[in-house]
């Protein structure tokens, strides 16, 4: 096997990335696993192991790549899901056991965490935490994070309200929210104003969307924060989503490895080509 090729492992077959891969696809230099592909040689075991993957050499060595590219994020929609519920398998142990194939390259992107899953996938008061204690210059919302079934401190924010801590979307109204949530370790967060702006970036290029209007951006600026999200995330390609405010704040809101929302931009297919090609070499 040639040492420049990219594998991109995979669980969403909307994948944006996979599309990239598919489209600039040239002489086999990119590979594609999808979860499902993995799922024949799966078992369940007795505790401690509780699941087996064992898979054939051959299909192991296409793992030997220059880069791998992490993207099993979640398993919806997927055959793999719905075995492992029959089986009575959470999905961290396939995140935990297909990790030493991700770690047979050279390269991996969006590392897996110390529980097997991607460690981009974080809650959002540990993103603005983290960010916080890497470069305390990007402001990041006031929120409230109330344990257990105690009440929330509202009054220390002008607009409160309710979100997920795990929703990167709905800044305006929160539409995914668990019954349990609106209940228990409620978590409050002061509405955003302003423009919002999305950054995405693939390694050191960065461009931008603008779901609603267009806006005037301070490029280093941007160029710093992807910076910080690539080492605090440990996730080579991103999205970052920011709202400009009307006194020229910018404060930075959440981190999502999945780029929805990016790929409407349309230089998303360059940026994303580009970086791919740059491993090949």
């Amino acid at each position: 096997m040639s040492a420049s090729q990219v594998l991109i492992c995979y669980s969403d077959h909307n994948d944006p990335l996979v599309r990239i891969a598919r489209e600039c696809e040239r002489d086999g230099s990119f590979h594609l696993v999808h979860v499902d592909e993995i799922l024949p040689y799966a078992q369940p075991v007795e505790w401690p192991e509780v699941l087996r993957i064992a898979l054939p050499e051959k299909f192991a060595q296409r793992f030997d790549t220059t880069l791998t590219i992490n993207r099993l994020f979640n398993f919806a929609n997927t055959e793999t899901s719905s075995k492992l519920l029959e089986w009575g398998v959470n999905e961290r142990w396939l995140h935990i056991k297909v990790s030493k194939y991700l770690l047979r390259g050279r390269q991996l992107a969006h590392d897996l965490g110390q529980r097997g899953v991607s460690r981009c996938l974080l809650p959002l008061n540990t993103q603005w935490f983290l960010l916080n204690r890497e470069d305390a210059s990007f402001p990041t919302p006031m929120f409230s994070f109330a344990m257990g079934y105690e009440a929330p401190q509202l009054e220390i924010m002008a607009h409160p309200m309710q979100k997920s801590v795990w929703s990167f979307f709905d800044w305006k109204e929160e539409q995914t929210i668990t019954p349990l949530e609106t209940r228990r370790h409620r978590f409050f967060v002061d509405s955003p104003t302003g423009i919002p702006v999305i950054a995405f970036y693939f390694g050191s290029d960065v461009e931008y969307v603008f779901p609603k209007q267009s806006t005037t951006v301070d490029r280093n600026m941007y160029e710093r924060l992807a910076h910080a999200a690539r080492k605090i995330f440990r996730s080579e390609a991103g999205e970052l989503l920011t709202y400009m405010e009307d006194d020229g704040t910018v404060r930075f809101y959440g981190f999502s490895p999945f780029l929805y929302s990016s790929r409407i931009s349309d230089r998303f297919m360059e940026l994303g080509h580009g970086w791919l090609d740059r491993a090949l070499h």
